[in-house]
């Protein structure tokens, strides 16, 4: 939380989950190999983003991600307006890491 208060991330219980789920909780080879947390992927390249370190991935959401959230709106709606994830239970899963681990 302290990164996320540090990067100016907003919603930083929803983003630790994310950052939970997408890495699964920081054990994926992408996070441990590429310090990805967030699963960010490069479309124009058709590959994941690499990182040397953890910490520019959280500014990497930040920049690429948080950028597009309008004032006001709902986050798990932002989610899923901007197509964050392909798993229609995405924001389902996210919650309930919030709620299991009391972020």
């Amino acid at each position: 939380f302290k990164a996320c208060d540090y990067y100016g991330i907003k919603h930083p219980e929803v983003v630790v989950a994310q950052a939970l789920l997408e890495s699964g909780f920081f054990r994926s080879d992408l996070c441990i190999d590429h310090h990805n947390l967030f699963g960010l992927y490069n479309s124009k390249r058709g590959q994941y983003y690499k990182f040397d370190k953890w910490w520019k991935s959280v500014i990497a959401y930040r920049d690429m991600i948080q950028y597009r959230l309008k004032e006001n709106e709902d986050y798990y709606k932002f989610l899923t307006r901007i197509g964050y994830a392909e798993d229609p239970q995405y924001i389902t899963k996210v919650k309930g890491i919030i709620k299991r681990y009391k972020l």
